[in-house]
């Protein structure tokens, strides 16, 4: 199935825009007890003024992202999805990044991220993803 991480992301963070700290460790709590250390070492969320917390652009996760991949690390695909919304958002061709990173559920992760989010973004990821036949197992 989907990785736990990825789930979590769309699950709690996916298209908020102000959850305090409190709010997210209870969330965390409740779904399991995964660890919002870990989410902050990922880089996914970031505070802005008033303490609200949001999740971070992909542009600012790229290089937390880059650095995993010279490492060999197992990405979640939400990393994967953030690292394919750079490379498109930045013009470059995505169709090679696409067949190297394609995984099963691809395709429903960047619906249900257009769906929440409304950015545009991943929907032309899904489009792109669904043209070069990547990731159209569902895994929710």
């Amino acid at each position: 199935g989907l990785d736990e991480t990825t789930q979590l992301y769309l699950l709690y963070i996916a298209g908020e825009r102000g959850l305090t700290w409190d709010d997210l460790r209870k969330r965390f709590t409740t779904g399991g007890g995964f660890s919002l250390d870990e989410f902050n070492r990922r880089n996914y969320l970031e505070e802005r003024k008033g303490r609200a917390v949001v999740p971070i652009l992909p542009s600012k996760r790229l290089e937390f992202i880059e650095k995993e991949m010279e490492r060999g690390r197992s990405l979640p695909l939400i990393d994967i999805v953030h690292y394919l919304y750079v490379v498109l958002e930045s013009g470059l061709d995505i169709r090679s990044d696409l067949q190297r990173w394609q995984r099963d559920g691809l395709v429903q992760v960047l619906d249900l991220l257009y769906k929440k989010t409304g950015a545009k973004v991943y929907n032309q990821l899904r489009e792109h993803a669904e043209a070069v036949g990547a990731g159209q197992r569902r895994l929710l």
